[in-house]
């Protein structure tokens, strides 16, 4: 069974705990992090400089609310619908993310906790 490939927009507190787990859990998954600061080999500093053929199964959004209004588009010019969308920012509705990102796309909310790593 593939992995599905991953892409982790944010790699802060929460998102930094997650890739960790994954990293763990599934060493074979693809899985690409588009970070602001790139403070890693291999992590892109905006979705500009990911390569033009990766396309993720699952992209998650682990930034601050405040900045998806300004960054979801850009996603959603790019890959459509096609992936599955997870968002971990809190306050943001389903409607808000659909409203940037398609009503035909395939999103979830999610609220994990820093102690349940």
């Amino acid at each position: 069974m593939n992995s599905p490939s991953l892409l982790l927009v944010g790699c802060g507190k929460m998102g930094g705990a997650l890739l960790a787990r994954w990293q763990e859990k599934f060493p074979q998954a693809k899985i690409a992090v588009i970070e602001p600061g790139a403070a890693q080999a291999g992590w892109h500093k905006n979705l500009v400089a990911l390569p033009k053929d990766f396309n993720p199964d699952i992209i998650i959004f682990a930034v601050k609310p405040q900045q998806l209004a300004e960054i979801l588009p850009s996603y959603r010019q790019r890959f459509s619908t096609a992936p599955l969308y997870i968002s971990i920012a809190a306050g943001k509705t389903l409607g808000f993310l659909a409203g940037h990102l398609g009503s035909d796309a395939r999103i979830v909310r999610a609220m994990p906790s820093l102690p349940a790593t």
